[in-house]
C-alpha cells in the first residue's frame, strides 16, 4: 500500500489549525472579545470525522467488525483525556467553592454531573449539557452518530442519506437565528439543532468518501491551500444582516469544498511531519483547554499581565501540556487496547486516517471560575 493510501497529513494539519483557532476564540471570549466565528469548526470536524471513520471501518464493518467492537476501538481513542478534562473540570469547581464564588456547582449538582459525566452522559441536573468540561456536548454527539453509523447508516444507500442529510439541513436552515446562529447545540434546549448540525456533517464527510475516487490523490506544494482556506472562513468577518446565509453557506457548501482540496492534494514530505504535529496536538487542545483557560487565565490576568499577555503565555503553557498529554494518551490507550484485545489499529499509535477521525471541537462561551455557559 502506497504512502497516498496511508496517510492523510493535510487533514491532520487542517484539524491543527481548527483546534489553534478554537484555544484563540475562547481566549478572546474570556476578555469579552471575538471577532470571527471560531464555533464554525465543530462543524468543520463532524464533517472530517464523517469522511474519515468511513473510509477507516466501512469496509471492516461489510466484513464483520460488530458494532460493539468497533465502539469500543472509539472509546479506547476517546476516553483517556476526556475523563483527564473532567478532572480538570471537577478541580475548577471544587476551587470555585473554596473561594466561595457564587457560580460554582452546589456539592449536589456536582455530584450529579461528576456522576454522568463518567459515563460520558450529558448531566440532568443543570441546563447545560455539560458542565464540567464544555466541548463534551460534541463528544457526547460524535459518539453518539458513531452508533448510528456502526448499526445503521454504512448499509444505507447513498440516495437515502441525501435525503436525511437534506432534512437536517432544512431544520438548521429553519432555526437558525440571532444571537447564537450556528453557535448552539451546547443546552438542553437547543439539542435537536446539536443534533441536526452532527447528521448534516457527518453524512457529508460520508457521502464524500461514497463518491470520491480515492486514486485521483496526490502530493503536491499546493496541499498547505486548503489549510489557509479554512484560516480564511474562520477568520472573515461577516456582517450581522449576512450572518445567517453565510453561515450556512460555509457549512453545506465551502466546508465540503475544502475538505475535497484537503483529501486530494497530499502533503509533501517538506511540509507533511509540520501537518502531522498539528494533527497529534488537535484533540490535547480540544479535550484539555476548556478547564486549563478556567484555572490558569485568572491566575495570569490577577499576576497584572495584560489580555494580549495573559492570552500569549497561555498559548506558551497550553502546547507543551497538549504535546505531553498527546503521549501519555497514546501509552494509555495502547495498555487498554492490549487488555481489551482490540484490534492493532485501536491500539498503536493510529495511522493518519485513524487519527484523523478526532471528535468534533466543541466551543465555549467566556469560561469563569463557577459554571461557564458554552457554544
Amino acid at each position: 500500500m502506497s504512502r497516498l493510501d496511508q496517510r492523510f497529513d493535510t487533514l491532520d494539519g487542517m484539524r491543527g489549525v481548527a483546534a489553534i483557532f478554537v484555544v484563540a476564540y475562547h481566549l478572546m471570549q474570556r476578555h469579552g472579545s471575538t471577532t470571527f466565528a471560531g464555533y464554525l469548526a465543530v462543524d468543520f470536524f463532524f464533517l472530517l470525522s464523517g469522511f474519515v471513520i468511513a473510509f477507516s471501518y466501512h469496509r471492516q464493518l461489510a466484513e464483520g467488525l460488530s458494532p460493539a467492537r468497533f465502539m469500543a476501538m472509539r472509546m479506547v481513542r476517546l476516553f483517556p483525556l476526556y475523563a483527564a478534562a473532567c478532572v480538570l473540570g471537577i478541580g475548577k469547581q471544587a476551587i470555585a467553592s473554596a473561594l466561595h464564588d457564587d457560580r460554582a456547582m452546589s456539592a449536589g449538582v456536582l455530584m450529579c454531573s461528576s456522576l454522568f459525566g463518567a459515563l460520558m452522559l450529558p448531566s440532568p441536573c443543570t441546563a447545560t449539557m455539560f458542565p464540567l468540561n464544555m466541548p463534551t456536548w460534541s463528544l457526547f454527539f460524535e459518539l453518539a452518530i458513531n452508533v448510528a453509523f456502526a448499526v445503521i447508516l454504512w448499509r444505507l444507500r447513498l440516495p437515502v442519506l441525501a435525503i436525511v442529510m437534506a432534512v437536517a439541513a432544512v431544520y438548521l436552515a429553519s432555526r437558525i437565528a440571532p444571537p447564537l446562529y450556528m453557535d448552539s447545540g451546547w443546552l438542553w434546549t437547543s439539542a435537536p439543532f446539536g443534533a441536526a448540525r452532527t447528521a448534516f456533517s457527518f453524512i457529508g464527510g460520508m457521502l464524500i468518501y461514497r463518491v470520491l475516487p480515492l486514486h485521483h490523490r496526490r502530493a503536491s506544494w499546493l496541499a498547505p491551500l486548503p489549510l489557509l482556506g479554512l484560516i480564511a472562513l474562520l477568520l472573515m468577518p461577516t456582517p450581522v444582516s449576512l450572518r445567517p446565509m453565510v453561515q450556512l453557506l460555509i457549512v453545506f457548501i465551502a466546508f465540503p469544498a475544502l475538505l475535497l482540496a484537503g483529501i486530494c492534494l497530499e502533503a509533501r514530505p517538506g511540509v507533511a511531519g509540520c501537518f502531522r504535529l498539528l494533527g497529534n496536538l488537535s484533540y490535547p487542545l480540544y479535550a484539555l483547554h476548556a478547564p486549563l483557560i478556567a484555572l490558569i487565565l485568572p491566575i495570569l490576568t490577577q499576576a497584572g499581565l495584560s489580555p494580549l499577555a495573559s492570552m500569549a503565555m497561555f498559548v506558551v503553557v497550553m502546547l507543551p501540556i497538549a504535546h505531553g498529554a498527546a503521549v501519555a494518551d497514546g501509552r494509555i490507550r495502547a495498555w487498554i487496547g492490549v487488555r481489551l484485545k482490540l484490534r492493532r489499529g485501536a491500539t498503536r499509535q493510529p495511522s493518519a486516517a485513524e487519527e484523523a477521525a478526532l471528535p468534533p471541537i466543541a466551543l465555549l462561551r467566556p469560561a469563569t471560575i463557577g459554571e461557564e455557559s458554552s457554544a
